[in-house]
């Protein structure tokens, strides 16, 4: 009977992990390429105060180099998405063999 239990409680923690796991990658594929604007948030960067009387060379403003601020947010939005289905597929690789055996364990216990 606790066998069982076992048996049944490890192929759900199992089949949970791999429910989670491919939701969390199909919605990472959706943003990626279908709702490409999903990912879009608004940054507020603080920019450094110049003063008034300071000298702006080529009659450019003060304000922050938006060109940086973009690349900066592209490239922690790359990272967060490797990192995100680096453990999607992490827990895929750990939660099919440990399902799969257990299920498999359960199968005989009903035969």
């Amino acid at each position: 009977m606790l066998k069982k239990v076992y048996l049944y409680l490890v192929s759900l923690i199992a089949l949970v992990m791999l429910i989670v796991a491919c939701v969390s990658l199909i919605n990472l594929a959706l943003r990626a390429w279908v709702f490409k604007q999903a990912d879009n948030t608004t940054y507020n960067y603080s920019c450094p105060m110049i003063p008034a009387s300071a000298q702006v060379p080529d009659g450019s403003t003060s304000s922050c180099n938006t060109a940086l601020q973009q690349q900066q947010a592209h490239a922690q939005l790359v990272s967060s998405r490797e990192t995100e289905s680096a453990r999607d597929i992490a827990l895929i690789i750990v939660g099919l063999p440990v399902f799969f055996y257990h299920w498999r364990l359960v199968r005989k216990e009903t035969d």
